[in-house]
Parts: C-alpha cells; sequence; structure tokens
C-alpha cells in the first residue's frame, strides 16, 4: 500500500482509521498500529512524501512489512487465520 501526498499521510500520521485489505484474508488494521511500525523502524519516515507499506500473507501468519522491518499482524485478521482448507 502507498500512502501518498498530505491528505493519505495525514490520516497515517494520526493513527486515526483502519487499513481494511481483502487478500485470502480480510484483515482491519488499525492505522494507529502501521503508524507505530512505521515509526519504530524509521523516526523520519514521515518527512518525506510517500510512504510503501506491504502485507505478506504467509501461509500461517499475515506480516506488515516497512523496509527491513517486519510486525505479525495476524491477530487483526477479521476471519480466522490462516483460512481452513477447502
Amino acid at each position: 500500500m502507498t500512502f501518498r501526498g498530505s491528505k493519505s499521510l495525514a490520516q497515517l500520521k494520526a493513527g486515526e482509521g483502519f487499513l481494511l485489505m481483502n487478500r485470502g484474508g480480510l484483515v482491519f488494521l488499525p492505522l494507529c498500529e502501521v503508524r507505530d511500525f512505521i515509526l519504530s523502524v524509521d523516526a523520519k519516515a514521515f518527512q518525506r512524501d510517500t510512504i510503501d507499506v506491504f502485507l505478506r500473507f504467509e501461509e500461517e501468519r499475515i506480516v506488515l512489512v516497512y523496509k527491513t522491518g517486519e510486525k505479525d499482524v495476524t491477530r487483526y485478521s477479521v476471519e480466522p487465520y490462516p483460512p481452513a482448507s477447502r
């Protein structure tokens, strides 16, 4: 996901709202968690006008990735993760 421009970055920096992502699993991730994670990896991140973060859906967990940092965010899955075998 790319956060770009003052409006998008202001929302992320304030930590208000949620990131909703559906990629086999449904993740409802608070932006305050994303913001705090970004700042733990790069204290100067919000001095730029673009921030790219990634969600990686692994076999057993969901991982938020920014630069070289990773954070398990599986607990923010709306449905049990991993999904039941079909």
